[in-house]
């Protein structure tokens, strides 16, 4: 494989997100609307949060122990850390792109390892972009959500929801 056709990948920005984003249109052509990106993030995060404990009548409560409005923790996660997670991404993902694409370049891979250099490459593109893998982790991720919730006792989960 040549170096140019090295240089043209971007296995940093090839993940699942990437495609999830492109296809919602958040990501188009080297321009990748990181503040949409991050509010949409928020939206999906946050606002069902605050929607189902407005509903449930726990935004605001008089006794305060419960009021999801007082809730710091989840402000901060979701409101603050996840924004600047979306922005860190697209800090991010182009440098650590030009950082690989730099090994080539560079002369940092013996051309007697380029081929093994290569395929690992190819292979972690792959992988980012399986749809399989994919899904593996998202099945993953709900079912260590489900595990934690099952494992701890009612008296552990706020009222209501045990």
């Amino acid at each position: 494989m040549s170096t140019a056709s090295v240089t043209a990948r971007v296995p940093f920005e090839s993940a699942p997100p990437y495609r999830v984003e492109s296809w919602l249109g958040l990501i188009r052509a080297k321009q990748p609307h990181v503040v949409r990106r991050a509010i949409l993030a928020v939206a999906i995060a946050w606002l069902p949060l605050a929607l189902l404990t407005l509903v449930r009548g726990d935004f605001v409560r008089p006794d305060h122990a419960n009021a999801f409005i007082l809730d710091i923790g989840s402000h901060a996660r979701y409101l603050v850390a996840l924004p600047l997670l979306v922005l860190a991404e697209a800090l991010c993902a182009p440098r650590l792109t030009a950082l690989a694409r730099q090994f080539i370049v560079a002369g940092l891979i013996a051309a007697a390892d380029r081929p093994a250099y290569e395929r690992a490459v190819a292979s972690t593109e792959r992988l980012l972009r399986s749809r399989a893998a994919e899904v593996v982790a998202f099945i993953l991720a709900y079912l260590l959500v489900v595990s934690v919730v099952a494992s701890k006792p009612d008296a552990a989960c706020p009222s209501g929801m045990g």
